[in-house]
């Protein structure tokens, strides 16, 4: 790399002018969020070259509910639509700039959100809001094996794999109808399998107890 400069515009408003070397030939990229790369510049000692780059941006901004005390250090992972790259991770609360086009996002609840087609148009901004979680608070009487799952759509996905040697868990979840199967490790039939259901409200907190043999 032989350059990297921050671009800025001049007194009269408009781009600022390079003083480089003339000699090389020079691939150009411009880091915007995707970035922008323009290949083979060539250069004539003593003349001003022109570098026209159409770069429309605009805003992408996350919220969550109207109260974020609850959550802390939720992020979306950004794709250019249709792309499995990782374009850039943004936190809720924050808003950045990207060029115009379409965008995937997978937003880092419990469980997942996943947004596809998001439009960012040129000097607009995009709002992104999703509902405030709550919290499920699960207490075992004794270690043992469990998953969550969520209901939706008539059917049950697993989400979360309870942990075997800890007898209380705190999980933040996205509002929404859920399932716990638990069996303990003393059990030795399946007929044990504890299952309890419970429903998470933004903001609330559900208390879940499974006692077993």
């Amino acid at each position: 790399m032989k350059y990297n400069f921050l671009h800025t515009l001049n007194q009269r408003g408009l781009p600022d002018t390079l003083m480089i070397d003339p000699m090389m030939t020079y691939d150009l990229v411009v880091n915007t969020v995707p970035p922008i790369y323009v290949d083979s510049i060539v250069l004539e000692p003593g003349k001003h070259l022109t570098v026209v780059i159409s770069a429309p941006q605009g805003y992408l901004d996350l919220k969550i509910g109207p109260n974020d005390r609850i959550v802390k250090n939720l992020y979306a992972i950004i794709h250019q639509s249709g792309k499995k790259e990782t374009l850039n991770v943004q936190n809720f609360g924050d808003i950045k700039k990207y060029l115009c086009g379409t965008y995937d996002l997978e937003i880092l609840t419990l469980p997942r959100i996943y947004m596809n087609g998001v439009q960012i148009r040129q000097g607009q901004t995009t709002t992104i809001d999703i509902p405030l979680p709550g919290i499920v608070v699960i207490r075992k009487s004794v270690n043992g094996f469990g998953s969550l799952y969520v209901e939706r759509n008539n059917r049950i996905e697993w989400i979360y794999e309870l942990r075997e040697n800890i007898l209380q868990e705190t999980l933040v979840l996205q509002p929404g109808n859920y399932r716990v199967v638990y069996r303990s490790k003393n059990a030795e039939r399946s007929m044990y399998t504890i299952e309890n259901s419970f429903t998470i409200h933004p903001g609330g907190t559900s208390n879940v107890n499974l006692f077993s043999y």
